[in-house]
């Protein structure tokens, strides 16, 4: 005799409450955490058994199926039921005094209303029982017999791609990061230098990962303090049965990346994704055997740190269904290097000895980004003297950062060595070809430490020398690789300069007495300072006026970077900070030591023995008569032993030598 109808509605009814309640259990976040506040994956073993035998019941309307319905319904749904929600109450009403919860107070709330529904059902259902069987029907034709239960099977996962879609990309939308570089340069000391920051052109894979090319990583870089976003693809198996699969869940990890074996990232973090797409779309039910490629999206439901470093990244994919959930583990996803902003950093030479920013985009590698990232990380732990406190949100703490480490490894200018397209000036010649370095590269690697060479005489330990202009455009590269900018320098000589010329000026008068000029400044950004005369034999003549640097060598100009308009680094010495770029310029030549102060700011705090109105460079004019007269004048014998005395400026002139050179003099006093 057929169960009465009563009864059999009420199976139904529970049956429609009880899907929701095992599809709540299964995407919560503590589904396989053995703390959560009950065992989450036994109540889904429990319910899903339940509904195995309410679908049992209500196909064999068997009195016998019955009675086993009922007495799984005593013991353990319904003591399953108010364990999970009175759980879900605790949880939700000890909110932030909860430090070990495991699910959000209102998802807790959220499954308490569908275990409360499908409670209803089940008192109802057990009610309905008890009532009297209704007459059999009149005999008819038998009725066909009813369909097996279905067999729920289980689940495989496996990784097949990874893309990070929110990386850096070029104008393409390719992937920013290339490959490495590689050549070695032969230098003017007999040293052959292997460098890995040379240009390169040479593309990543377009995933991260892959399975196809045999797994990975490959790296990739995007700017801190975002959001990851990535398209993964997951190849989802059966076994033993049907699966239908509900929903994917994802987790992002990152530990310190090393730069030649040290840490340089920010400290080991967790991400929990977000699912935003799946192709094909839930419910997706994958036939016993057979197997199913999910494209899905994922977004961070956190920031990357925001720290300027590198970190590498592992991966776990988890695929919800119908069966236990199975997770699939890439320890090396990829590696990620975290940066300031978007990459850039444009350089050109229009012509001899002269650089402009504009043209294509430096190469973005690995190699630069490593340097780049060590310079900002390495310059911030040393402390920068005057600056209260180092944070990398801000942009000219981590320009000033990476300067104090170029000065803290030796990086200076040497006089003689530069790159024009003219002429090889670099030092440097390929050792296959005997070209000079590429522009880029060899800026790049007058910013590289040489370890283990000692440089001759006053030459700093760079994989290339350089002059200062030189060494200006190059940090610009150095910084604006990590996204920091703006180092547009739009004074004098237009918005495309690279760089600024900070020219000493004179601190006497050019009319006789030469009297000291009250209130003159000492240094002025691309004003040189030439004064015009007549030579001993009535010729005209000009000299320039220059000074003399920290290496004993007569210098025309100091090349300096500006940074936001305002800020001057001579590279090597000093940080000028004060608000005004101007009034930086002028104070470059004040009276303090740069050797041993790395940031100067007047407007809070300067250092000790500064004084504005005191200039420190000695000051020396120059000009090709000179050379001619202490060469002899031409054959015409006026020699420096005559006692010609070629400027009526008050002190003692004596002859200096420039890299052993007499090519110019300057007034003792």
């Amino acid at each position: 005799m057929p169960l009465n109808s009563q009864f059999n509605e009420a199976i139904a009814s529970v049956l429609k409450n009880l899907n929701p309640v095992i599809q709540s259990l299964m995407s919560r976040k503590d589904f396989s955490n053995p703390r959560a506040p009950f065992d989450v994956q036994e109540k889904t073993r429990d319910l899903t058994a339940y509904k195995q035998l309410l679908l049992t019941t209500q196909a064999s309307q068997s009195q016998e199926d019955a009675d086993a319905l009922l007495r799984m319904t005593r013991e353990p749904i319904q003591p399953d039921i108010n364990l999970m929600m009175s759980s879900n109450i605790t949880l939700s009403r000890m909110g932030q005094l909860n430090t070990d919860r495991t699910i959000e107070p209102t998802v807790a709330l959220g499954q308490n209303k569908l275990l409360g529904s499908l409670e209803d059902s089940i008192m109802k259902m057990v009610a309905a029982s008890q009532y009297s069987p209704q007459p059999a029907p009149p005999p008819g034709p038998p009725s066909p017999p009813p369909p097996p239960p279905p067999v729920v099977g289980t689940a495989t996962i496996a990784i097949r791609s990874v893309q990070f879609t929110s990386r850096h990309a070029n104008a393409l939308g390719a992937k920013l990061l290339v490959q490495n570089g590689a050549n070695t340069y032969a230098r003017s000391d007999g040293r052959n230098v292997a460098t890995v920051l040379d240009n390169s052109v040479a593309a990543y894979n377009a995933q991260e990962w892959d399975v196809a090319r045999g797994g990975g990583p490959e790296p990739f870089s995007q700017t801190q303090n975002t959001a990851p976003t990535l398209t993964v693809v997951c190849r989802v198996g059966a076994v033993g049965g049907n699966v239908t699969v509900a929903s994917f869940a994802g987790q992002l990890t990152g530990t310190p990346g090393q730069i030649n074996g040290a840490n340089y990232g920010p400290g080991p973090f967790n991400i929990a994704l977000n699912q935003n797409g799946m192709l094909p779309g839930a419910p997706a039910v994958i036939a016993n055997g057979a197997t199913q490629d999910f494209t899905l999206t994922f977004t961070g439901g956190a920031n990357f740190p925001t720290e300027i470093g590198v970190a590498d990244l592992g991966l776990s994919i988890t695929v919800n269904s119908n069966a236990p959930a199975v997770t699939d583990n890439i320890a090396a996803v990829s590696r990620v290097y975290l940066t300031f902003g978007a990459p850039a950093g444009t350089v050109v030479s229009p012509g001899p000895n002269n650089f402009a920013l504009g043209g294509p985009l430096q190469s973005v590698t690995p190699a630069r980004l490593e340097l780049a990232i060590q310079a900002v990380r390495d310059g911030s732990t040393g402390g920068i003297a005057g600056v209260p406190g180092f944070t990398y949100a801000t942009a000219e703490d981590c320009v000033d950062a990476s300067f104090i480490f170029l000065k803290d490894i030796g990086v200076s200018f040497a006089l003689g060595f530069r790159w024009q397209t003219a002429v090889n000036q670099t030092g440097l010649n390929n050792v296959v070809g005997a070209a000079q370095p590429p522009l880029h590269t060899y800026l790049w690697m007058s910013m590289k430490p040489l370890a283990g060479a000692a440089p001759p005489g006053h030459l700093p330990a760079t994989e290339a020398w350089a002059e200062c202009h030189n060494l200006a455009v190059a940090f610009v590269l150095l910084n604006e690789i990590l996204g920091l900018a703006p180092f547009v320098v739009n004074y004098g000589m237009g918005n495309l300069l690279g760089y600024a010329t900070d020219y000493p000026q004179p601190r006497r008068a050019d009319i006789a007495p030469y009297p000291p000029m009250v209130g003159a400044i000492k240094g002025a950004l691309h004003m040189p300072y030439n004064r015009n005369f007549l030579m001993p034999n009535a010729l005209p003549a000009q000299q320039s006026l220059g000074f003399v640097d920290q290496h004993g060598g007569v210098n025309n100009f100091e090349g300096v970077t500006i940074f936001n308009n305002t800020r001057l680094y001579p590279i090597g010495e000093v940080i000028l900070a004060d608000n005004n770029r101007d009034i930086n310029a002028d104070n470059y030549y004040a009276e303090y030591n740069h050797a041993f102060t790395d940031y100067v700011d007047p407007a809070n705090g300067i250092p000790p023995g500064f004084n504005a109105a005191n200039g420190l460079a000695p000051l020396v004019f120059s000009g090709d008569w000179i050379w001619w007269f202490l060469n002899g004048g031409g054959g015409i014998g006026w020699l420096w032993q005559n006692g010609y005395v070629p400027d009526p400026y008050p002190g003692t002139v004596v002859p200096f030598l420039s890299f052993g050179i007499p090519g110019c003099f300057m007034w003792q006093n």
